[in-house]
């Protein structure tokens, strides 16, 4: 189940120049799908919790990197 809630131009991440804000609440049984969804999104997604869910975007989005890798980048980059 997931609820969608546009945010006003007064809270926080949301600016006059840009894009609307939303805040979805999802509540699911498992996290494990959530990552993929999050990088198909195409937009900008800031995680408020749980912290699980950061961890496994983390290191989804390590993967992506590694695999995007052509060796050819500075260490550290």
């Amino acid at each position: 189940m997931a609820r969608l809630e546009r945010l006003d131009g007064g809270e926080a991440g949301t600016g006059e120049d840009g894009p609307p804000w939303y805040l979805a609440e999802i509540r699911a049984k498992s996290l494990d799908w959530l990552p993929s969804v999050i990088a198909a999104l195409d937009c900008e997604v800031r995680i408020e919790r749980p912290d699980e869910l950061r961890v496994r975007v983390s290191a989804a989005a390590a993967r992506l990197l590694s695999a995007a890798d052509d060796g050819q980048r500075p260490i550290g980059w």
